[in-house]
């Protein structure tokens, strides 16, 4: 009886360790340092493409090259991004091309080809995605 209880009280525990393994699984592989250069499709900043450079400092900025808003294109709208290895993503600041407003931001590599950006301004928060623009078909 002793030995039938012992079993029965191992399956929810290894059972709960391994759920608990793979929610922290998928937490992190959202959050991976990745090369976030290139060239990226921002639908939402209407229909902008921004080309993202890593500087000699390591630092990361980038630049709008193509918009549906001409007055937009050479607009640096990230720059000063640097990888936090604690939070497990990429910390700088964001102008608004729109509103000519800096904003604190993040950026996460979610997935190959997709950047999350999030900037925020007091109590404002603003998500948005890009794409990496050769995944992007236009």
């Amino acid at each position: 009886m002793k030995n039938t209880m012992k079993n029965t009280m191992k399956k929810p525990t290894i059972i709960g360790i391994g759920i608990l393994i793979a929610l922290l699984s998928l937490k992190a592989s959202g959050q991976t340092k990745g090369d976030i250069s290139g060239t990226w499709y921002a639908e939402e900043m209407d229909q902008s493409t921004i080309e993202v450079t890593q500087l000699s400092d390591g630092s990361y900025e980038g630049i709008i090259r193509s918009s549906a808003k001409n007055e937009f294109v050479g607009h640096k709208v990230i720059y000063d991004f640097e990888y936090d290895s604690d939070e497990k993503d990429y910390k700088g600041t964001i102008n608004s091309a729109a509103r000519n407003m800096e904003l604190d931001g993040t950026i996460v590599l979610e997935e190959k080809g997709k950047l999350k950006i999030t900037g925020k301004k007091f109590f404002m928060t603003k998500t948005f995605y890009w794409t990496k623009e050769k995944d992007y078909e236009k």
